[in-house]
């Protein structure tokens, strides 16, 4: 009887398995629908040209992709050190941060069609630390600088300027003339920043708003991860002295607290080990997410109970208080997670690509027309 029984039972083991299959996937709010855009080894920030090339760095592969129009997946950098970040200039340069390293390719677009790529060295002068180390990049729409922070090289430590002058925990405006001339010059944007892995400007305002990720073991709970506004440069933003508005538990670390200390409180408090990395405004055309802050939640690591693993959007009032908030993308579905988000890109047609760097995909999320 086994014997008859087995195609059977086999039958039934293949359809739950399909079941299971169909039901792990991500949620995805009403009005939107998700598909799978790219497969693209460790897909970390996002970048994208004139002509839809969409341009991926990596963090743990040392790799940077190159989405070409028709779908195909191409490498075009190899053996570089955490080139997690890329950015390209009105011109169609690209540049690729890694860690210490700022490279560039001009005239990407055209570069990539010709054959070998060889990136060119603009500077080895920025902190080699590698924890946290890997960096996120944008230019600044105002002033054409180049965007880098610079993350602690730690859990939770003294960073700049009580440790130095190295500008660790702080986002750096690199200035562009100075660079493509190889050499470095910065002024600082923000200070007391512990890990910013994503930031935009605020259309229409010359705000700068950045997400930044909360220490790790002060609890489950506690504390926040956070996002933050910049609204003079120079501003201290809390570490390593506050964490949201929590204060350091570490005396060695208090002790080195200026008598005159003063920073900003977060714009939002998110639930601890959340991980927001990627953000931008949405400027496109899908009429749900008019003036939506976007956010890529990568998901917790050390916490209990996983958070995170989420696309948010954030809508504010005119003091910037948050009025809405709403999950888009779930990757996190009955325990089982299903990605990770990193980095989130908007289309020529106002769609959105999300990086997933646990999967290896760049997800579409499009408004559902049906």
């Amino acid at each position: 009887m086994f014997n008859r029984l087995n195609p059977i039972l086999l039958m039934v083991f293949s359809c739950v398995l399909s079941m299971n299959h169909v039901l792990a996937t991500p949620e995805v709010a009403d009005g939107f629908r998700l598909s799978e855009f790219a497969r693209v080894t460790n897909a970390r920030q996002m970048a994208i040209s004139d002509n839809g090339t969409v341009f991926v760095g990596s963090r743990h592969a040392g790799l940077v992709h190159a989405v070409l129009p028709d779908g195909k997946v191409k490498v075009i950098a190899r053996g570089l050190t955490m080139p997690s970040g890329l950015a390209l200039n009105k011109q169609g340069d690209l540049f690729v941060s890694a860690v210490s390293r700022i490279y560039r390719l001009k005239d990407a677009q055209s570069a990539i069609t010709k054959g070998p790529v060889t990136l060119e060295l603009l500077t080895d002068g920025l902190p080699s630390a590698s924890h946290h180390g890997w960096k996120f990049i944008a230019f600044d729409p105002h002033t054409g600088n180049l965007v880098v922070p610079i993350g602690a090289p730690c859990n939770v430590c003294l960073v700049y300027p009580q440790s130095g002058d190295t500008p660790f925990g702080t986002i750096l405006s690199l200035d562009i003339n100075a660079l493509t001339n190889g050499k470095l010059k910065h002024r600082v944007l923000a200070q007391g920043v512990r890990n910013s892995v994503g930031f935009d400007w605020q259309p229409n305002t010359e705000q700068l708003w950045f997400t930044d990720n909360g220490r790790d073991w002060m609890g489950d709970d506690t504390p926040p991860c956070e996002i933050n506004r910049v609204d003079r440069p120079g501003q201290h933003f809390g570490f390593p002295f506050k964490h949201g508005d929590i204060s350091e538990t570490d005396h060695d670390i208090l002790r080195a607290q200026p008598k005159d200390f003063r920073y900003e409180s977060p714009v939002v408090a998110i639930q601890a080990h959340s991980a927001p990395l990627g953000m931008m405004f949405y400027t496109g055309n899908m009429t749900a997410l008019k003036g939506a802050l976007l956010v890529a939640e990568h998901g917790s690591w050390n916490r209990t109970t996983p958070v995170g693993y989420r696309l948010s959007a954030y809508w504010f009032d005119d003091k910037h208080k948050v009025t809405k908030h709403q999950v888009l993308v779930n990757w996190l579905v009955k325990g089982k997670k299903l990605g990770r988000p990193v980095d989130i890109a908007q289309t020529q047609d106002g769609s959105l690509l999300i990086s997933d760097d646990a999967q290896g995909r760049i997800w579409h999320l499009q408004a559902d027309l049906q």
